[in-house]
């Protein structure tokens, strides 16, 4: 269990008991600790389907999965580019990279394959 930091910040007259957050990896295991069985995303896998739900603690154990098979797979470290469809699977890609596995390079999937290619040499892929 991770502790984090906490401080009181006075808005409108009122004090609240606040977090101290410096990192996206630090918001990310805030919100999976104090909100583990919340519902962070729904979603499809096809348009057919009912909606099914993900919990931030789900998704949680879904990032530490996916890191340490990134991890094993050599890529600790690495730049690592994230292109798609807006999706839990793009931010479960996108935070597992930035939270402890490489460098994340988000790519726009709107971007012609000219302009995808500039920005992967640009960033030194």
């Amino acid at each position: 269990m991770r502790t984090f930091g906490t401080g009181k910040r006075t808005f409108d007259h009122k004090e609240y008991e606040t977090i101290a957050i410096e990192t996206i990896k630090d918001f990310i295991e805030n919100t999976t600790y104090e909100y583990p069985d919340r519902v962070a995303y729904m979603y499809k896998n096809s348009h057919r389907e009912d909606f099914r739900e993900l919990t931030y603690g789900d998704f949680r154990e879904m990032m530490d999965a996916m890191g340490t098979a990134m991890i094993h797979m050599g890529l600790k470290g690495a730049k690592i580019a994230v292109i798609g469809e807006n999706s839990y699977r793009w931010a479960l890609s996108y935070f597992t990279t930035v939270c402890g596995v490489g460098v994340v390079v988000p790519i726009d999937k709107n971007l012609m394959a000219e302009e995808v290619a500039n920005l992967l040499n640009r960033a030194e892929f």
